[in-house]
């Protein structure tokens, strides 16, 4: 087989082994989809696709440093703490 021919099978193989993984997180996803928020698998693999292709070309998201995500996940259990109060208090009125 020439170099060419088996760039071109690899790259095959490669990009369907993306779809199938891609096929399998739409599955999961379509048990909560409704009527408003389906999508069919091409239009979601077209999605991911954008997507990745935007993580291609530069625009990353910002990693987060530990101390970023410490402090975001005080903030989350804070305002669990407070949802939590709230609601007893309303239970208790």
């Amino acid at each position: 087989m020439d170099y060419d021919l088996s760039n071109k099978v690899l790259k095959l193989a490669k990009d369907r082994i993306f779809e199938d993984k891609i096929y399998s997180l739409w599955l999961n996803e379509l048990q909560s989809m409704d009527k408003e928020t389906y999508i069919d698998f091409d239009g979601y693999l077209k999605k991911v696709k954008s997507k990745q292709l935007l993580n291609k070309s530069g625009i990353k998201r910002k990693k987060k440093t530990i101390k970023e995500l410490r402090l975001e996940s005080m903030k989350i259990i804070n305002d669990d703490k407070k949802n939590k109060l709230t609601s007893t208090k309303e239970n208790l009125n």
